[in-house]
């Protein structure tokens, strides 16, 4: 979609692609910008409104890409723990209609 923010991570100012896969990047905002430490996304390359929408191959990318994400934040911070979260809908606080299903932050 031409004006999904996440379409185009790009574009976005400072954002960093830390890893990808065939289908899906895991990025990075400057800290700055972020919810919590630590904290970035894995989405899928293509446009889908929410995780429910995934192909099977981009839901097998996303939990490979997961595994990866863990080790380089445990490299990075040495987290004792991880919050991993999906919100599918705006209701459930999902404000950009673009899946990003693992949202990895540490904790401790």
């Amino acid at each position: 979609m031409d004006n999904c923010l996440l379409c185009q991570p790009f574009d976005l100012d400072d954002q960093q692609i830390v890893l990808e896969n065939k289908t899906c990047l895991y990025i990075q905002s400057p800290q700055h910008q972020l919810i919590l430490e630590g904290s970035e996304l894995i989405i899928p390359k293509a446009h889908r409104p929410s995780v429910f929408d995934l192909t099977q191959e981009e839901w097998n990318d996303t939990y490979s890409l997961l595994a990866d994400a863990k080790k380089y934040v445990h490299r990075r911070l040495k987290p004792d723990g991880f919050n991993i979260g999906w919100n599918c809908g705006e209701v459930s606080g999902q404000h950009i209609p673009h899946a990003h299903p693992c949202h990895p932050s540490f904790c401790g």
